[in-house]
């Protein structure tokens, strides 16, 4: 019954925001993908498919990337 906020904060730097609605655990971050229409998705490993990434949560993950 936690909300997001709560364990974006307890398993940090583990799981990582990309959506108001959306953690990622950063174990499975594969790759930062922008298609034609300039919107942004995490490709996750194992071909496990594309997320996401909101405009406001774009900055936190390219700043993470940069980290790795």
């Amino acid at each position: 019954d936690n909300t997001l906020k709560e364990l974006e904060s307890d398993y940090a730097p583990r799981f990582l925001r990309i959506h108001r609605n959306s953690l990622v655990n950063t174990d499975f971050i594969e790759a930062l993908v922008r298609d034609s229409a300039g919107h942004y998705a995490i490709r996750l490993k194992d071909q496990a498919g594309e997320v996401t990434v909101s405009r406001r949560h774009i900055s936190d993950v390219k700043e993470w990337l940069d980290r790795q």
